[in-house]
């Protein structure tokens, strides 16, 4: 691992008076040592003809919390990735291999 990132998690917007939530926010949850990498050649090209958005793999240490799709997101010092998938390598509950695309907050 090579640098470090932080996990952040959706929080619920505000009440907006008619029984709904409006302003999705989003606050840190935990930070851990990451290995960041983006895809490249082939690889890249295969989630392209798949129709995938993934562009980058991230690498942490396995961690029991729930980092799940749509509910967390990567903060990565002025960078943000969206998760698109998580792996739990090997099922050994060592590593997680985060599938992720950037995007611009």
């Amino acid at each position: 691992m090579n640098t470090t990132i932080t996990i952040q998690r959706k929080t619920a917007g505000v009440d907006d008076g008619m029984g709904g939530r409006c302003g999705i926010t989003w606050s840190d949850w935990f930070t851990v040592p990451a290995r960041v990498q983006p895809l490249r050649g082939e690889e890249l090209l295969t989630y392209r003809q798949l129709g995938s958005r993934v562009e980058n793999r991230i690498y942490i240490e396995y961690t029991p919390s729930d980092i799940t799709s749509g509910r967390c997101r990567i903060k990565h010092g002025v960078r943000y990735y969206d998760i698109e998938r998580v792996s739990n390598v090997d099922e050994a509950n060592v590593y997680l291999v985060l599938d992720c695309m950037e995007f611009k907050e």
